[in-house]
């Protein structure tokens, strides 16, 4: 029988995070052996363990910060290449990564772990073929080479440009690897991977997120909005991010600029809802009315924001396929947002949403007002979202994928 081991930041943090998990959970419940090393522990799940624990911890700490000090970005962490005496590691078949970026995993183990395991990587972002950034906006220099980086403060921000050196060691070590597959969870994604220099003689598999359905379903907007201590009758935003304005690629600054565009009359009846674990500064700033719900990891509490919010706008200015959009449709709420990455894959224009033209806040601003006012066709879009979920986008389909993947690679 095929076993997983799953290798992630997080089990239940951030996008990546909460997909590792899920895929985890999903196969687990579909009778799968699977079991899960990760860097920070977020569930009481038993079949989750921590890589850096014992004296690896220290020992972790110090290179990692050496390194990482000198813009040598998760080259070596110690505890990572003990992962090969892991009873779990021992026990798989196959090692599925998802971020391996976050202070936690050497990326310069991978041609060791490929000696005995087959090595599955699911690609959140684009940081597996740059020199360091997970998003690289107008910059196109991880094609040939990078060097000399426009966005050192970019997510994971580096404090001296060694991108150059990086990009090349990402490479060779790329090369060394044994037969690294990899997935990815939408087509823009697939053809960044077909661009880079990186994976020419890889096996690349399209394998889209997958939502609960069951779990993240459309109800009564009005009685959402009265559970969570909202008036019925309020117009209600939702938009995720952990800063409004200081997190640049959620784009809230075009959000901001986008409200204030608005009739007078409509931003009196607005609720802004934001799910976020940072502080609002300068509040006077935003023109409408803001609920503040903090970071929230509980699928409960985040599904009753979903179905709270009239619509969700995504002004990000650079993205790989969230979550958050899936889960939003799957709630029967329509999705604003601007066109780009894989975005347009799920937000059909004027049928699952409005899709934006990039960092236009005119365009912006319409999308918001005519989702807000034209309760016909927003109605309509929910319903067009929910279906097209439901459709394409549901967890049992994403799970059979993956199974499917396993049983292919275990008899090839």
């Amino acid at each position: 029988m095929v076993k997983i081991l799953h290798i992630s930041t997080s089990d239940n943090k951030g996008g990546s995070g909460r997909s590792a998990y899920r895929i985890h959970t999903g196969l687990r419940n579909a009778g799968y052996y699977s079991k899960m090393l990760v860097g920070q522990k977020m569930t009481q799940d038993d079949d989750v363990d921590i890589i850096s624990k014992d004296k690896y911890k220290l020992f972790d700490k110090i290179c990692g910060g050496i390194l990482n000090k000198v813009g040598l970005q998760d080259i070596y962490y110690p505890s990572t290449f003990n992962i090969v005496d892991n009873k779990w590691f021992n026990d798989s078949n196959i090692i599925q990564l998802y971020n391996i970026h976050g202070r936690y995993f050497s990326f310069t183990v991978l041609p060791k772990l490929s000696k005995t395991k087959t090595i599955v990587w699911r690609f959140s972002d684009m940081w597996p073929i740059t020199g360091h950034c997970a998003y690289s906006y107008d910059c196109n220099k991880w094609e040939i080479g990078c060097g000399e980086c426009s966005y050192l403060d970019e997510y994971p921000q580096l404090e001296n440009d060694k991108t150059a050196f990086l990009w090349k060691l990402k490479k060779k070590v790329y090369e060394k690897t044994d037969d690294l597959i990899i997935i990815v969870p939408s087509l823009w994604m697939k053809n960044i991977v077909r661009r880079s220099s990186f994976f020419k003689k890889n096996r690349v598999y399209y394998i889209p997120n997958g939502i609960d359905t069951k779990n993240f379903k459309n109800t009564d907007k009005k009685n959402a909005k009265i559970k969570i201590g909202l008036n019925e009758n309020n117009k209600t935003i939702l938009f995720i991010a952990n800063q409004l304005k200081e997190e640049k690629r959620k784009g809230g600054e075009y959000l901001l600029k986008a409200l204030s565009m608005l009739p007078d009359s409509l931003k009196k009846e607005i609720v802004l809802i934001i799910i976020g674990s940072g502080d609002i500064k300068n509040e006077s700033e935003i023109p409408v009315r803001v609920f503040k719900s903090g970071y929230i990891c509980e699928e409960e509490k985040l599904l009753d924001l979903y179905q709270a919010a009239d619509i969700m706008v995504l002004p990000t200015l650079a993205e790989n396929l969230p979550n958050t959009i899936l889960e939003s449709m799957s709630c029967g709420t329509p999705v604003v947002a601007f066109n780009i990455g894989g975005i347009p894959e799920v937000v059909k224009h004027l049928e699952t949403g409005y899709l934006v033209e990039y960092k236009n806040v005119s365009d912006l601003a319409k999308g918001i007002d005519l989702l807000l006012t034209d309760s016909v066709l927003s109605n309509s879009m929910g319903l067009n979202c929910r279906r097209f979920v439901e459709n394409n986008f549901s967890l049992n389909k994403e799970i059979q994928e993956y199974i499917n993947l396993y049983s292919y690679l275990r008899r090839n």
